[in-house]
């Protein structure tokens, strides 16, 4: 989250509460803010989360992946208005 929300785990707990969910739901917010307004920086940070999985996880667990990427696509559909 750190990354994503440009401040340390402690500044995040100060401005979002102790509470590791909050600090989640915020990060991943911050994630789909830059899917929308930069998306060649979420595709490398894709790349680099696959290849760390690819070395640190067995094939089995890799299985997983694009299902975990489909249902959380689907479960928050991104629409355009023209």
């Amino acid at each position: 989250m750190p990354i994503w929300c440009e401040a340390t785990h402690d500044e995040l707990a100060e401005r979002l509460g102790e509470e590791y969910a909050c600090g989640f739901a915020y990060g991943f917010e911050r994630g789909l803010i830059m899917a929308m307004l930069k998306p060649e920086w979420t595709q490398a940070f894709y790349l680099a989360l696959c290849r760390y999985y690819s070395t640190t996880y067995t094939p089995e667990d890799l299985l997983d992946w694009d299902d975990c990427a489909e249902q959380t696509a689907t479960t928050l559909p991104v629409e355009f208005s023209s």
